[in-house]
């Protein structure tokens, strides 16, 4: 759809327990506006890259 972008990031935290885990997120931005936001959060890094790029190809 003409004026609709994707954008999707990848962030790292730290459990207490000392493992690291990852959040993929994706936004939908229509026109400038954020028009849908979904995040997911995986144990690994590939996986967290995996999971963000299915969700945008789904949509």
């Amino acid at each position: 759809m003409p004026g609709e972008t994707y954008e999707s990031d990848i962030r790292a935290r730290k459990r207490i327990a000392g493992s690291i885990i990852y959040t993929a997120q994706i936004r939908l931005i229509r026109e400038g506006a954020q028009v849908y936001q979904e995040s997911q959060t995986f144990a690994r890094k590939l996986a967290a890259r995996h999971g963000a790029v299915r969700s945008i190809v789904m949509q």
